[in-house]
């Protein structure tokens, strides 16, 4: 799955000030990772793989979700079993620009 410059400075934008964050955010690793390596594994948990093709449509919907629905909070409490789906829900809090809680 290929992510635009345009997705990626958009994800970058802070909640507060609207400054780029730096490309050695968290948004900007995980985009050139999405970008360069999507049919590499990303995520291995249990016997379940996912490469970076399969992680990034669940992360990306996520943080589309957050960025709709969670306002101005700036933590979002994250309840999973551990599998892919956590762990995209967590990168996607992170891609949003706020914390998570466990």
């Amino acid at each position: 799955m290929s992510i635009g410059n345009e997705a990626i400075a958009e994800m970058s934008k802070t909640k507060d000030e609207g400054a780029i964050l730096s490309e050695r955010s968290v948004v900007h690793q995980l985009a050139n990772a999405f970008n360069h390596f999507g049919a590499r594994p990303a995520l291995k948990v249990g016997r379940n793989i996912w490469s970076y093709d399969q992680l990034a449509g669940p992360v990306l919907e996520t943080t589309k979700t957050l960025e709709d629905q969670a306002g101005d909070q700036s933590l979002v409490g994250v309840l999973c079993a551990r599998n892919q789906n956590a762990y995209a829900a967590i990168l996607a809090v992170l891609m949003s620009g706020r914390g998570y809680v466990p």
